[in-house]
């Protein structure tokens, strides 16, 4: 693997770190419409950091 291939395995392997750890972690915020409107508001945010501002903000 060169360089820019190891980066971003290593950047997807911190978000499947981050998305496991949101679905052991129960959250009480509902998800669906409002994960929707916020699709709008950050294009660029993953799921995974979708659940840890929801987090942030309870």
């Amino acid at each position: 693997m060169n360089e820019d291939q190891l980066y971003f395995a290593n950047e997807i392997l911190k978000q499947l770190t981050r998305i496991a750890d949101a679905l052991e972690k129960p959250t009480t915020v509902a998800i669906g419409d409002e994960y929707e409107e916020d699709r709008r508001k950050f294009p660029h945010e993953t799921y995974a950091d979708y659940i840890d501002r929801l987090r942030a903000n309870q």
